[in-house]
């Protein structure tokens, strides 16, 4: 009886670590990112492959689980993210933080004009017209979604 309501009491907790707790990891040419939906509408993009019970303590970004995002990877900016919000579902422009304190992992930036320059031809007409040693990351959180630069899902 005992082992019974053990047994029960383990698959509970497990359906709702499972429900509640959902992680994708995306990869393109080595360069991986997590991302966690978590309870409270609270989403960690994580580079590379992150298996922790606890959120992560440095090199993330907090969002919530209806964000979209395009992170951007190119071999000019090694080791380094370029997130650029790309809002809600719901059309509002959507929050995140950036918590990088330790830059000697990941280094993780905003999306700007410097960057775009680095990321995409100098007469680039469509999203898609990177650079060759560039890559992105188009990410849709609500949606568990990610796709790259040729349109490829993750």
């Amino acid at each position: 009886m005992k082992k019974t309501i053990i047994y029960v009491v383990s698959v509970f907790i497990l359906l709702i670590v499972w429900y509640g707790e959902k992680r994708k990891i995306y990869c393109i040419n080595g360069t991986c990112i997590t991302v966690w939906k978590t309870f409270g509408n609270t989403c960690y993009i994580v580079p590379g492959k992150y298996y922790g019970l606890i959120k992560p303590m440095d090199d993330y970004i907090r969002s919530t689980n209806t964000n979209s995002f395009t992170i951007y990877i190119s071999m000019q900016l090694p080791k380094t993210l370029i997130i650029k919000n790309e809002g809600t579902s719901q059309g509002f422009e959507g929050e995140f933080d950036i918590i990088n304190d330790d830059k000697s992992k990941f280094i993780i930036k905003s999306y700007s004009k410097t960057y775009e320059d680095m990321l995409y031809h100098p007469k680039a007409a469509h999203f898609n017209d990177l650079r060759d040693d560039a890559n992105y990351f188009a990410i849709n959180v609500e949606e568990d979604y990610a796709e790259d630069k040729n349109g490829k899902k993750l």
